[in-house]
């Protein structure tokens, strides 16, 4: 589980070990809970993203995670492919 970033109390990780027909999304851990939020990128890099689960977090911590992924989204999904993308010689 590489952590792809940390700062002010947060850590932002990928699972490389999830499935692949799950979608781009970074897992953000914070003040003893986590959130896995999406990261795919739609029409406009500050359009809508998903929260798909959170546990344990405090509901300001969940919206500072949220916010975190917004801004940063087009660089953690650029992370996501890089551990995502289909290895040369791998069929799907």
């Amino acid at each position: 589980m590489p952590t792809i970033d940390r700062g002010e109390g947060y850590r932002v990780v990928i699972r490389t070990r999830e499935p692949a027909r799950h979608p781009p999304h970074v897992h953000v851990m914070l003040s003893g809970g986590q959130a896995a939020a999406s990261v795919a990128l739609g029409d406009e890099e500050d359009g809508p993203y998903l929260l798909a689960f959170s546990t344990k977090m405090k509901p300001r911590d969940r919206r500072r995670a949220l916010e975190l992924v917004r801004k940063k989204r087009a660089a953690y999904r650029k992370k996501w492919e890089e551990y995502h993308a289909p290895k040369e010689g791998k069929r799907k």
